[in-house]
């Protein structure tokens, strides 16, 4: 059974059962409210604000989307976003249960993670884009760090300056490896360990605490 709801400034289209795993809902345009489903963000050129809204599921942004922003919304699995988009991702004073996953963004995108909690691992992997993790743009949100209750992980990257990553309290490890381009990570509280290695030129780091430190990225071990 399908049934299409067209609501002001919503789009969706509701697949299956009764619980998130069972349901598809695409977005492309405003999302808020409770949502018992998963969110795919169509292409070509699909845009979703989930704005204070609940999601069960997982946001899924098909390559060749616009992008997708969450501003004030909780949405309990994974944000994945695994090939090149238009615009950028942007998850802002929300939480998300699973995993973040952003790859392969181009060069002048502009993202950004700030003032929000992630209950799995972040993967900023293959993207020549850029992307604020912490304090930074956009300034007049951006105002805080975030907390990350598994791993960072950024590998890969090849953009003129690939992020920032700052202000963050990441209670597993973060791993920067094999960047190009210019990294910016500083003042964090790492509970695991910080590795950077095999990055050109180095990540400017300073005021990072961490359980160790390993390659180039160095800081003052916690106590």
């Amino acid at each position: 059974m399908k049934k299409t709801y067209l609501m002001t400034l919503i789009i969706f289209t509701v697949l299956g059962a009764s619980t998130a795993f069972g349901k598809t809902v695409e977005c492309n345009g405003t999302l808020t409210g409770f949502v018992d489903a998963n969110v795919v963000v169509p292409s070509p050129g699909g845009f979703c604000l989930s704005l204070g809204a609940t999601i069960t599921g997982s946001v899924r942004v098909e390559p060749g989307a616009a992008g997708f922003h969450a501003h004030g919304s909780t949405i309990g699995g994974n944000v994945d976003s695994p090939g090149d988009i238009i615009f950028d991702i942007r998850i802002l004073d929300s939480h998300v249960g699973g995993n973040v996953n952003i790859s392969k963004t181009h060069e002048g995108t502009l993202g950004a993670i700030c003032r929000s909690t992630i209950g799995g691992d972040l993967h900023w992997d293959e993207n020549t884009g850029f992307e604020t993790i912490g304090i930074g743009f956009p300034a007049d949100v951006c105002t805080a760090g975030n907390t990350f209750f598994h791993d960072v992980i950024l590998n890969n990257n090849g953009g003129s300056v690939n992020f920032d990553f700052n202000n963050n309290t990441v209670l597993g490890n973060v791993i920067v490896n094999n960047n190009r381009g210019a990294e910016n990570i500083h003042d964090n509280q790492i509970g695991g360990v910080l590795v950077c290695e095999s990055n050109d030129p180095a990540p400017v780091n300073v005021a990072n605490t961490a359980s160790s430190f390993h390659g180039q990225c160095q800081g003052v071990p916690l106590p």
